[in-house]
């Protein structure tokens, strides 16, 4: 009769540490075992096929043979297995192992799988970026009726990224996803309606897409409905849009920030730098524009470095708003031009200020246009500079 222990799962042991193997011939194996796994608990079957092994004398061969043939599952080819490591790979951050799971999954069929290697090329992790690939592999995810690949190339043709931007196309697939009660996609929709992009504007509409995707505890949905009690987009029970709501823009901004959403963090910070329903509380709104900030929304690191530029704290000021700056906002790139030209924070730098004045008039932002133009005519050296530097 066998021992009872050998139906025990086995402790992974350190490779380190010596193991008593009685007097079977296991040393070879035990030790070929740590070589490979190094105590690893991906190792644990593994370990338990080589115990086994050695336990009852068979050679080393023959437990290799086994372990072959009984390789995990995503070793073995199985797409949700593999999809499953590249979930994990791509949660430590390991994008190229995380882009070689994707992969095999997608290659296998998986559709999940498909667009998450399409969203992998459309962000350049692990990859080049390359927005023609993303598209094949989303179009694939697509074929098999994936809500997550029709949204994704909504998103395409939202931004218009690697396709020529088109409202209506982006309509038709979030439409399409959110059929299938993808939440990501009805968010989407409320947006063309709020805005009016591919669709005639139609808060009441965007309204109901909103609430849609917010009966999935999805943030941004929340924190939209949020921006249209703001802003007075709600329709009253006579069909008239009703007046700002304050406290219910607070509540939801407040819902979605609890769950660390970025965005609303920042209006809550608005909310309390601006003083909307309640008094101004400029520490608390520091607070909530430094949470976002520091998740990199641009909206706040403006607003935070505005706030310590009003408090003559501008080398703090002249930080966040460069990082601002950095992700294309005009009113950053333009505040941060003023702070060259005048020298706050920073060294007086004309040059500087110009090219930033133009970057953000290149951007359409007529504050920067009407910069630019002042730094031209009060400073006509400057202006030299300029023709003959080419900038």
């Amino acid at each position: 009769m066998p021992d009872a222990n050998h139906d025990r799962r086995p402790d992974i042991i350190p490779p380190d540490r010596p193991v008593s193997w009685g007097s079977r011939p296991g040393s070879p194996l035990q030790s070929k075992f740590c070589q490979v796994y190094g105590g690893n608990t991906d190792g644990l079957n593994h370990y338990s096929m080589y115990t086994n092994a050695a336990c009852i004398g068979n050679h080393r061969d023959y437990a290799i043979e086994k372990i072959k043939r009984t390789q995990e599952p995503a070793t073995r080819g199985d797409p949700n297995a593999c999809y499953t490591k590249g979930r994990a790979s791509y949660d430590d951050r390991d994008y190229p192992k995380a882009l070689a799971w994707y992969r095999k999954a997608a290659n296998l069929g998986h559709a999940d799988a498909q667009n998450r290697l399409g969203q992998m090329y459309e962000a350049g992790h692990g990859t080049p970026q390359d927005y023609s690939v993303a598209l094949d592999w989303y179009i694939r995810s697509a074929d098999q009726e994936n809500a997550n690949g029709q949204n994704s190339i909504g998103l395409l043709y939202y931004k218009g990224k690697g396709v020529p931007q088109d409202y209506e196309k982006a309509f038709e697939w979030f439409q399409k996803a959110a059929m299938k009660r993808h939440p990501d996609a009805w968010n989407n929709l409320g947006r063309l309606y709020d805005n009016g992009l591919g669709v005639e504007q139609d808060h009441h509409t965007a309204f109901k897409c909103y609430s849609e995707a917010s009966a999935y505890d999805h943030a941004g949905a929340w924190t939209n409905i949020g921006i249209m009690y703001e802003n007075g987009k709600i329709k009253n029970e006579n069909g008239m849009n009703a007046p700002p709501d304050f406290p219910q823009a607070m509540l939801c901004y407040l819902w979605a920030a609890g769950r660390g959403y970025a965005a609303a963090e920042a209006l809550l910070g608005d909310m309390y730098n601006y003083g909307r329903g309640q008094p101004k509380d400029h520490s608390r709104a520091k607070d909530y524009y430094l949470k976002a900030a520091k998740k990199d929304n641009v909206h706040a690191q403006r607003a935070l470095g505005l706030l310590h530029y009003n408090l003559r704290d501008h080398p703090t000021a002249k930080a966040w708003i460069k990082k601002a700056a950095d992700q294309g906002d005009a009113e950053a790139l333009v505040t941060l031009g003023n702070m060259y030209l005048k020298g706050l924070g920073v060294t007086k730098d004309f040059l500087k200020a110009t090219e930033l004045f133009r970057e953000a008039a290149n951007r359409g932002d007529a504050t920067g246009a009407d910069s630019l133009q002042y730094s031209r005519q009060n400073k006509p050296m400057l202006l030299a500079m300029l023709i003959m530097f080419k900038i």
